[in-house]
């Protein structure tokens, strides 16, 4: 299965454009366009992956987000759709849109979770990974962070970006939440403990 050659010069730049993303979000600089092609075109979960990933790439690249939908035409998804079921380009606009919202609504998330994490993160000092989460986590929650909010952070800890790429997504998101209710966990026997030193050291009435 291989796809026909874009018609036109700007076709050719915007094929370019994304086969160059793609090799970077694969790792595979070696694969060409037909190659990709075979391999992504009929597998719609597979390609919009693929499609959030270079849409993600590209905007972090300083590409506009019109900029950046019309490299999804370049899509093997978009073009299967085009080629093999005949689905007319302007109809395809819709799917661009929505991979490039995706795209900018996951950079700003992850905008937000990096400024939290460097707020938190500030003059502490850890031995390990792990340490350095709980004592990130000790100051947010004392900040009065809800529990979301230092889940959305923890995403910008290098240990979660770490779990992620070495033992997947649902590793990482294990990590979050056991770090949080060992986080809570600790407040809150040391606010027990603070609050019976203060009663001990309260003085007795003199009737």
């Amino acid at each position: 299965m291989s796809t026909s050659e874009p018609a036109v010069e700007y076709g050719t730049q915007l094929r370019n454009q994304y086969l160059n993303l793609a090799r970077i979000v694969l790792n595979r600089p070696e694969i060409d366009y037909n190659s990709l092609y075979r391999q992504f075109a009929s597998n719609q979960w597979a390609c919009e992956r693929l499609d959030r990933e270079v849409a993600a790439l590209a905007l972090r690249m300083q590409h506009t987000p019109t900029q950046t939908a019309y490299l999804m035409a370049q899509s093997p998804y978009a073009q299967y759709e085009i080629n093999e079921k005949g689905t007319a380009p302007e109809d395809l606009l819709p799917y661009a849109k929505s991979v490039v919202s995706y795209s900018l609504a996951q950079m700003r998330f992850a905008q937000s979770s990096q400024a939290l994490w460097d707020k938190y993160s500030i003059g502490v000092e850890a031995r390990t990974p792990a340490q350095l989460t709980q004592a990130v986590v000790k100051n947010a929650l004392q900040d009065g962070q809800s529990r979301e909010a230092i889940a959305t952070m923890l995403e910008a800890d290098p240990e979660y970006k770490r779990i992620e790429a070495s033992l997947g997504e649902a590793k990482a998101k294990q990590y979050v939440r056991l770090a949080l209710s060992a986080a809570v966990r600790l407040e809150k026997k040391e606010r027990q403990q603070g609050l019976s030193q203060q009663h001990q050291q309260r003085p007795e009435m003199e009737l």
